[in-house]
């Protein structure tokens, strides 16, 4: 979410990198900056380090292929829903795994039958609806 000035929001089970807009309401989340901006509400953890938090080194939120983003201790930080904070918690937590069938392999025979067709195996991924 961009910060607009003069807009407020509403945050929970977030992690926040920055400021939340001033008059904001920010409940069970994770601040890694204390003192930033005026904000609402409580049951957050503040002024937390990187190295704290994830599980993989990093000094931002910036996203980088190959970060996981995972929590180091994961049952510390539970949400208002019960579920742990951050991108793997809630009700639809990440999952790397495309919702758009994403072609994994493919197999192409190189010689033709006598009836003219040829071999083809195709393996799709995707994220299946629970």
């Amino acid at each position: 979410m961009q910060y607009v000035p003069g807009n407020s929001y509403t945050y929970e089970n977030c992690i926040l990198g920055g400021a939340p807009g001033n008059g904001s309401a920010v409940r069970n989340c994770i601040l890694l900056k204390n003192g930033e901006g005026t904000y609402i509400g409580g049951e957050n953890w503040a002024n937390k380090q990187y190295a704290g938090i994830f599980t993989e080194e990093m000094t931002d939120l910036k996203w980088t292929e190959g970060k996981t983003y995972e929590l180091k201790y994961p049952d510390t930080y539970i949400g208002t829903d019960g579920k742990q904070v951050g991108l793997y918690g809630g009700t639809y937590p990440y999952n790397p795994t495309p919702s758009t069938p994403q072609i994994t392999r493919c197999e192409i025979d190189n010689a033709t039958a006598t009836d003219g067709t040829i071999k083809v195996k195709i393996t799709v991924e995707a994220q299946t609806e629970d």
